[in-house]
């Protein structure tokens, strides 16, 4: 390759990506990690591919996705912001690919099911001087490491921070990851929910000193438009009861293996709760995961893992692995609209009934979303302080003057309250005999 000629990667949502320069040597070193090539192996929407067949698309994918958008926001910046330093610019770029490289198999699910944080293993991923990011990092300089992971919870160096609309940038409502994960994710499941005028917004980004980013009066249509496409995309992707179900399954069965492992007093004991697991797993979960245990897992050894599970002996563990396996999902019943008591003594009910059939109870799981498309800031005290204030999108008004985006679009709240979702989940054999049962105990109470 000729000097000075910049290297490629072609990307089906953003098209052509060029790395250029010092910076791009440094971010294409990046992406030939072992840490960063792992995402590759992970799936950027867990078990959506049971339903969406071509959403098979990677955290790898995402990240470079990601790093794109967050050089468009930087050139933004630089028209129209207080000049952006080489070395503010490199951070931020590294950021934003390796945003995601803390990632467990199947992503979310794993987290609330394995206890597990990606942005403080993405800090350990950065930070450690056994990962070959480290390596990569510390031979541009020294202190670039620690510079990064201020950027996911880690403490900044002394007398170094990053101005807050570049942080922004990484992690607010209106971040380069949105932008990224909405479009990419729209484009790969064949759904038009998530598309949004990103250009349009982009270019009407402004950065006020005491609130970060804002957006002109001119993309406020954008701006709705892009908020109305996350709640969508949640509704009709990311929460659909097919997706969640193979989620909620996803989490029972490494709940079940975990309790499984405690109770065996041996290591052949802990062998034989399923015979045949992949040592990544078994070792993963059989003690607290170091850091290169928990980066010996990604989406195909839990792909093995599940087909072991399904000729266990162990009965809950055997129904689920094949169930993942073979796309068996579980039924689900849409409990929303029941009061708290009434929801609570149904749900005694329940268990109950399948302890009386002879069945665990833990056949019955609950699914909440915890997420919402936009969340207000509204404190007790004083709205312009705090990290919260970080996380708010502004909108400039009319008269020139910023206001908080909830405040001027009234449909924001009501997106809110359309959001709750309360879902229990069951395997599908007993589908007939439970809904008959809550049906009868729901006309008699």
């Amino acid at each position: 390759m000729p000097d000075g000629d910049p290297r490629y990667i072609f990307d089906s949502v953003h098209g052509l990506i060029s790395f250029e320069g010092d910076i791009g040597e440094l971010l294409f070193a990046l992406i030939n990690t072992t840490e960063v090539q792992r995402l590759r192996r992970i799936h950027q929407l867990g078990m959506s591919p049971c339903v969406f067949p071509g959403a098979n698309h990677s955290r790898f994918a995402h990240s470079i996705g990601m790093l794109h958008v967050t050089s468009r926001f930087i050139e933004r910046f630089k028209r129209v912001a207080p000049p952006v330093t080489e070395d503010e610019e490199r951070v931020l770029l590294v950021a934003a690919l390796l945003h995601d490289v803390g990632h467990g198999p199947y992503s979310h699910v794993f987290e609330k099911a394995a206890k597990e944080n990606h942005e403080k293993r993405t800090t350990q991923v950065v930070l450690s001087s056994e990962t070959e990011v480290n390596h990569v990092l510390v031979g541009v300089d020294p202190a670039l490491p620690v510079k990064v992971a201020s950027l996911f919870g880690a403490a900044p160096p002394r007398d170094w921070a990053l101005p807050l609309h570049l942080r922004q940038t990484i992690s607010s409502q209106l971040d380069a990851d949105r932008f990224d994960y909405l479009l990419r994710d729209s484009h790969y499941t064949g759904v038009d929910y998530g598309t949004f005028d990103s250009h349009w917004l982009l270019e009407h980004l402004y950065v006020d000193e005491y609130r970060g980013v804002y957006v002109s009066q001119k993309a406020r249509d954008a701006l709705e438009t892009y908020v109305f496409a996350r709640y969508h995309m949640y509704h009709a992707v990311y929460y659909h009861k097919a997706t969640r179900a193979g989620e909620v399954m996803l989490r029972l069965l490494l709940e079940t293996y975990t309790k499984a492992l405690e109770a065996a007093e041996t290591d052949e004991a802990k062998e034989a709760v399923v015979p045949g697991a992949p040592f990544e797993v078994l070792n993963a979960f059989s003690s607290e995961m170091s850091l290169d245990q928990y980066l010996q897992l990604d989406d195909y050894v839990m792909n093995v893992f599940f087909r072991r599970c399904a000729s266990c002996d162990n009965p809950v563990l055997n129904e689920l692995g094949a169930g993942l396996l073979n796309r068996r999902l579980w039924k689900c019943r849409d409990l929303t609209h029941l009061q708290p008591n009434r929801l609570a003594g149904l749900i005694s009910a329940v268990r109950l009934w399948l302890r009386d059939e002879g069945e665990p109870d833990t056949l019955f799981q609950d699914d909440t979303p915890g997420d919402t498309p936009y969340k207000p800031y509204d404190p007790p005290g004083r709205p312009d302080e705090g990290e919260a204030m970080e996380k708010l999108i502004w909108l400039q008004k009319p008269d020139g003057e910023l206001g908080e985006l909830s405040g001027q679009l009234g449909t924001i709240d009501e997106l809110t309250e359309r959001y709750l979702l309360v879902r229990y989940y069951f395997p599908e054999r007993l589908r007939d005999k439970l809904c008959d049962f809550m049906d009868d105990w729901l006309s008699k109470n």
